[in-house]
């Protein structure tokens, strides 16, 4: 990282994530960023953030005042969903370098903020930490060195036991899985340089039948590259999460929450190797790696991989997937 002045931080939220995640992860390159201000509902919360933060620290009940009255040069948002667009659009709006966890609420708003911060003349980075792990960059300079050849199809699976934390209610389990899907998703369109043409959602559940736990997200694109995730939330004591890429010229398996991979050519040459992310974990792999791309790019002043561009191809698709699920049809996309 630069050396250059450090970058003043407000969070906004201090939930289970930001104290797992954000919280450490700024810690080790307080060299470079120093926490400001932070915004929490709960008397609770507000307390918690001065001991942790002691003398040092803003405090704030509400995100409006922390983003408008606050001497700060970015703000990291982790609130739920049907309020982040809200203070990202106030965040845009006082021009500050943001750091925004998805999926967004409110679909019109949503649109606007992503307009405006296509062309954003500061960071706009939204938290799809998989793509910035150390076993996606190997997989993509294998396609870039033209090794695997032309991408056809990449797969990502998933399983777990997450259907645990999903309400009994049909509809908001259903959103539950939407708004997973956005990490999963948003890795099948990195390996894409095609347009999304037409999304089909797949999926029961075990216990009711408008319900979904397991099933696949099938993407069909432009010049026949398909996308595929699979998931299962119903695998007691099991925790897998994996990604393949099939090519005109071979193919290559990744775990990534282990960091490994083999690659398999056509000619039945293989090579495999081992690039883990860097530990310990802080809430899940890859966080440590996406917010020091955010801190680089507003050192750099160039927009980061996971930008409002990037991620309004995602997006687009998560609004296909909720049609999917709501009508048990396939969607085009438009």
């Amino acid at each position: 990282m630069s050396s250059k002045s450090k970058i003043n931080i407000g969070l906004i939220g201090l939930g289970s994530w930001a104290k797992k995640a954000y919280v450490p992860a700024l810690a080790e390159i307080q060299d470079f960023v120093s926490i400001k201000a932070v915004a929490a509902k709960s008397q609770k919360t507000r307390d918690l953030a001065k001991n942790i933060f002691k003398e040092n620290i803003l405090i704030f009940e509400d995100y409006e005042n922390l983003i408008k009255n606050s001497q700060i040069d970015a703000v990291m948002i982790g609130l739920p969903r049907k309020i982040t667009p809200d203070a990202t659009k106030i965040a845009l709006d006082k021009n500050l370098n943001i750091f925004v966890e998805p999926p967004f609420g409110s679909q019109n708003l949503s649109d606007e903020i992503l307009k405006i911060a296509s062309s954003y003349n500061k960071i706009f980075h939204v938290d799809v930490e998989l793509r910035y792990l150390p076993v996606i960059t190997k997989c993509l300079d294998l396609i870039n060195s033209g090794a695997l050849g032309k991408v056809l199809k990449t797969s990502v699976i998933l399983e777990c036991d997450w259907f645990q934390h999903a309400s009994d209610n049909v509809k908001k389990t259903n959103e539950f899985v939407k708004g997973l899907s956005t990490w999963y998703i948003d890795l099948i369109d990195l390996f894409s340089n095609h347009t999304p043409k037409r999304i089909d959602v797949f999926g029961t559940s075990e216990n009711q039948i408008d319900q979904i736990s397991f099933g696949n997200v099938l993407i069909e694109y432009s010049d026949n590259y398909i996308g595929e995730w699979n998931f299962n939330l119903n695998k007691t004591k099991i925790f897998n999460l994996k990604l393949n890429l099939l090519g005109s010229k071979g193919q290559l398996e990744t775990n990534l929450l282990e960091g490994t991979y083999t690659f398999n050519n056509n000619k039945n040459d293989s090579s495999y190797g081992t690039v883990k992310a860097s530990s310990p974990t802080l809430g899940f792999v890859g966080m440590r790696e996406s917010i020091k791309a955010f801190i680089e790019a507003i050192q750099n002043g160039e927009q980061s991989l996971s930008n409002a561009t990037s991620y309004n191809n995602i997006h687009i698709l998560l609004n296909g997937i909720s049609k999917s699920i709501e009508t048990n049809q396939s969607i085009k996309i438009n």
